[in-house]
């Protein structure tokens, strides 16, 4: 039996739902619920409060002295950071922190914490010439304190929440610099049909939208609200109870802040057994 849920889980890894193989995942968010004190609770979007996000990082690159800030990523564990692999395989300026716990990246809030990146996982499936599988892992060099708290991991292919919240530092117009405050934004879901015609002709979608491995989420009808560049691997989420649940991670748009027009994000939920093979490998 247990060489069976073993060879299960393999398949999972590889792209095959099924729950059994998400027990550690929602193990680790139960015992976030139980043992962390509760924590006082972009394009169009409005300022965070401290402590309200405080899964969010930031990830620098080049010298560590004075990283550029280009990308975000979503704290899921006391050492691991789950982003977008485009945001590791950059071709130029490394990887090389990633800061915890503020919400300004210039003269950072007190109690930040800078931690090297040990080992970087890209997804087995990952290919920068296209928009599929863009998820990755990041392993800290060292443990977070007890007072953060990781996201947890949607785990089912549902989504019930109306509406999913984007966070990032990213620019808050389409020519704009990026935002030194970080910023959130409500985004509705789009279905595959409502999604498909703003992507059929891209050229790393040659399959199109594939609705088993991503999300696509914008504004409502006539509003301005979007993710855009430097939001790329920070989170969509939603919040219930005192926990934050990731279901996406920023992939990419079509442009910045176009009316009606989603932006594509990697489905995590899809990346379940993937994600739990190697953060919680036990």
């Amino acid at each position: 039996m247990k060489n069976l849920f073993n060879i299960t889980c393999i398949l999972l890894v590889l792209g095959l739902p099924l729950g059994q193989c998400q027990k550690k995942a929602r193990k680790f968010c139960t015992d976030i619920l139980a043992s962390v004190p509760n924590v006082k609770s972009v394009i169009g979007g409005s300022l965070t409060k401290k402590d309200e996000f405080p899964h969010m990082v930031a990830l620098g690159y080049g010298k560590k002295a004075s990283p550029k800030w280009l990308c975000g990523g979503t704290l899921i564990s006391n050492q691991f950071v789950l982003t977008a692999a485009h945001c590791i395989e950059r071709a130029s300026d490394p990887l090389k922190v990633v800061r915890i716990n503020t919400v300004t990246l210039e003269n950072p809030l007190k109690g930040f914490i800078d931690l090297d990146v040990q080992k970087t996982y890209i997804h087995p499936r990952y290919s920068s010439s296209s928009h599929y599988n863009d998820i990755a892992l990041l392993k800290l060099s060292g443990t977070v304190p007890s007072y953060t708290r990781p996201a947890c991991l949607h785990t089912t292919t549902s989504i019930s929440s109306k509406l999913l919240t984007a966070i990032g530092w990213g620019r808050t117009d389409f020519a704009g610099p990026t935002s030194n405050d970080l910023l959130k934004v409500d985004l509705r879901t789009f279905t595959k049909n409502q999604c498909t015609p703003f992507y059929k002709n891209a050229k790393k979608l040659p399959k199109g939208i594939d609705n088993k491995i991503q999300i696509c989420a914008g504004g409502a009808d006539k509003q301005i609200k979007d993710t855009c560049d430097g939001d790329s691997g920070g989170p969509l989420s939603y919040k219930r109870a005192t926990l934050h649940y990731v279901t996406g991670i920023t992939s990419f748009g079509k442009a910045c802040g176009l009316a009606n027009v989603p932006a594509v994000y990697t489905r995590v939920s899809a990346y379940v057994p993937w994600i739990e093979s190697i953060v919680w490998k036990k």
